[in-house]
Formats: C-alpha cells, structure tokens, sequence
C-alpha cells in the first residue's frame, strides 16, 4: 500500500472517530492493515479506535506493537499512556508519559496528566512539580491551575488556592465548582460580599444551583441582610427541605425579620422528628420576643442539661431570670456557673458585661 491510499484510509477512520462512531473506525482501520499489516500509522488508528470505544486492555497490544518498531512512536506513546489511564494503572500511565516527554518535553497536556497521576498515587510532590512544570510551559493551562488550586485548598491554604483559581476563571469564567468553593472560602473568612459576588455569578450560569443558593442566602446572612436573604432561604428550602441547617437558619433569618410564626412553624416540624440544640435555641428566641418566658425559660434549662458550658445559653437564661425572679438572682446564678465553669474566659467576660448593666428587671 502506498502512503496516499494509507493517508486517505487513516483520515477516513480519524473522522468517524471524531464522530464518535468507533466501531466504523475500527473496521475502516482494519481492512487497511489486512493489506498492510506493518503500516504503524494504520494500526496506531486500529487502537485509537479500540480504546476510544473503552476497550483500553484491548487496545494495548496494538500500542506496544508499533513501539516495537518504532520506539518513539508519538502517537503511540499518548494512545499506551491514556491506555493505561483508562485502566487506572497510575504506574504504567507514569511509565509511558515519563519517557514521552523525554522526547516532548514541553507538552503541557501530558506534563499535568503526570502530575494528577502522581496526585491519585498520594504523591504530593512529585505533583505539584509537574502542575508547576505544566504551567510553565503554558501559563494559561486550565487543567493545571486547577490541580494546584485544588491541593492549596485542601491544605486549607486558601488565599494560595484563590490566586490559581483567579487565573483560571479568567481562562474560564464558567466554572460554577471553582466559583462556589471561592464563594465558601469567603464566607469562611467574613467576606461576605465578596462571597455573594462569586455565588452571584455562578447563579447567573445556573439559576438553581443549590451551593450557590444557600452560599448567597448565608453571605447575606453575614452581611445582616435578612430581608435580601430570605428569598433564598426560602428557595433553598424547596430544594432540601429536610437539610437541618438550612431550616435553622430560615428560621433564624425569619425570627430577624419578626416572622415569628412561620419560623415557629419550621422549628416546631424540626423537633417533632428529633432533638435539635440549634432549634431549641431559636424557639427560645421566639418565646422570648412574644412574651412566653417560661417557655423559654424551660427551653434554657434543656440546653444547659446539654451542654452545661455554653455561655450564650447561660446569659440568656441569666436575662430572663433578671426579668422574671430579679437582678439578685439572676447574679446568684451566675455566680454559681462561675465556680462550676471555672476557666472559661468567655463566662468570666460575660458576668463583668452582666454585672455592669445593672440590670434591676432587664427584658
């Protein structure tokens, strides 16, 4: 066969691939290597073809029977690499791309496939190198800002993961994931609007995307902007309503906005199920504000049986009794936790606060 029969044959089997139509690839290859079984080009085609189709182990054999022949085969290197890939043998994969690029050295696609092979082998420094090596020899390697993004940040390195992440939504500005967790990286640091900016835009990519939901409902929870949250709260809570933060903090954002009964409404529903300290804590809020003190009161009591050391439960309970038995007692309380709860700074801090306002019968 001559080489423009074998070039018409091999782009004829490259665009059925493309196509994705493999097993039409597969015979056009095949027919063309029954008439030249040592043609590398064809049979390079033939395992493209196979390995397209997810046949990887099938595939192989092909591969390694051009490498026979020609050692340096480009194509068959990155067929046998992605192979094994497929395979998900992260030795071999490494094998073959490591003595790819001693020939290819600055192919950045195979320079971050290294480095994420060496990443599922828990081999941190071996990938952030080749992440490193990648970008050099493109700065604007998406895949590799990714992969160092996505280390920094599990490292809690966050202002570092940020800084890829930045360069990489300027490459792809659609990437709703790095976009949310940047979003959660801000929240985390109290930059809530920066946060809703980032929730913002991957809510403009997908309108009902729960992450960026409940991340815009809660940076705008920080921002102390309920009457802007609560539209979101509510949205979130038709997607997940059975998620226990989500409802406590609707509630939370509702008792803000002195919708106290529906937010009594969902706390209650909360509690019927099972024991929630956050939602307890919330129905005292309630009680509190509509005047139904010994409720809360009784509300106090169980989540100190709880957990005896939480100090804004103590000084809640510390103001009702001020407001219902007097300011002594109140004091006496107090005081009592002081010697039960000894070291805790915060108590400590809050009694001196408690005891300067004088109280008499606070609210």
């Amino acid at each position: 066969m001559d080489k423009s029969e074998a070039s018409v044959i091999s782009k004829e089997g490259y665009a059925l691939i493309k196509q994705g139509l493999f097993s039409e690839a597969e015979a056009v290859f095949s027919g063309g290597l029954e008439k030249d079984p040592d043609n590398n080009y064809l049979r390079v085609g033939l395992a493209d073809s196979i390995r397209k189709s997810r046949r990887f182990r099938e595939s192989i054999p092909h591969y390694e029977k051009v490498l026979e022949h020609d050692g340096n085969n480009r194509f068959a290197l990155l067929g046998l690499g992605d192979a094994w890939r497929g395979l998900k043998d992260h030795d071999n994969s490494l094998r073959v791309w490591l003595r790819y690029i001693e020939d290819y050295p600055k192919d950045y696609s195979i320079l971050t496939r290294i480095a994420d092979a060496w990443k599922k082998k828990g081999n941190r420094d071996e990938a952030m190198r080749y992440y490193l090596l990648a970008l050099d020899a493109n700065p604007r390697n998406k895949f590799a800002l990714m992969g160092l993004g996505d280390f920094y940040y599990k490292e809690h390195q966050y202002t570092t993961a940020m800084e890829y992440w930045t360069r990489l939504l300027e490459i792809e500005p659609d990437l709703i994931n790095i976009l949310t967790m940047m979003g959660n990286i801000c929240r985390r640091q109290h930059a809530f609007e920066k946060a809703a900016g980032y929730f913002r835009r991957a809510l403009e990519i997908d309108r009902n995307n729960s992450y960026a939901i409940f991340g815009m409902a809660d940076a705008l929870r920080g921002l102390q902007d309920h009457a802007a949250a609560l539209p979101w709260w509510r949205e979130i809570m038709k997607l997940d309503p059975d998620n226990r933060k989500v409802q406590t903090r609707t509630a939370d954002c509702m008792i803000h906005l002195s919708l106290f009964d529906e937010a009594e409404a969902i706390l209650t529903e909360i509690l019927c199920h099972s024991w929630d300290r956050y939602a307890v804590y919330a129905m005292a809020r309630i009680q509190r504000a509509t005047n139904r003190t010994e409720m809360a009161i009784q509300n106090y009591k169980a989540l100190l049986i709880e957990n005896p050391s939480d100090v804004r439960t103590i000084i809640n309970y510390a103001e009702l009794l001020a407001a219902t038995e007097g300011y002594e007692q109140a004091m006496a309380f107090l005081e009592a936790r002081r010697h039960e709860l000894h070291g805790l700074r915060d108590l400590e801090s809050a009694i001196s606060r408690f005891s300067s306002l004088q109280l008499g019968t606070h609210p």
